[in-house]
């Protein structure tokens, strides 16, 4: 039978530090930088990119206040007014997420906190702070 010679036994290896100044010379050496290069690119070609800072758009999208959610459209009460409070069936209106909010109304309440009346009223609960879920559109 055929054996195979025995590796001699390996010697004492670097210590981390220099081990890993090796890895980070050999990295370098292969291309790599210790920080993200910033390189501008149009806009078909940042697919599978990240943004090296915001990128804001020129204007809003879409171009009118609108719902950030489905709700009852409304305008806040006192700064924050939360409990449990009551509206009458003039003084709000239905929104869908993407609606226009009526003029003259400034915040959404999201239907999960809405009750809705026989009569046509609503009781709200917890917070409706002025502009809630209903982004400025400047």
């Amino acid at each position: 039978m055929l054996s195979m010679p025995r590796a001699a036994a390996p010697g004492p290896g670097p210590s981390p530090a220099t081990a890993y100044s090796q890895w980070i010379d050999a990295c370098v050496a292969a291309g790599w930088r210790g920080v993200p290069a910033v390189e501008e690119v149009p806009t078909r070609d940042g697919h599978d990119r990240v943004a090296a800072a915001p990128v804001r758009a020129r204007w809003a999208a879409p171009r009118f206040a609108c719902a950030a959610m489905d709700g009852i459209a409304i305008t806040a009460g006192p700064a924050g007014a939360a409990g449990v409070w009551q509206l009458a069936a003039a003084s709000f209106t239905w929104v869908d997420t993407g609606n226009p909010v009526p003029a003259g109304m400034d915040t959404v309440v999201e239907r999960e906190r809405v009750r809705l009346h026989a009569d046509g009223s609503v009781q709200i609960t917890g917070p409706a702070a002025r502009g809630r879920d209903h982004p400025d559109r400047g």
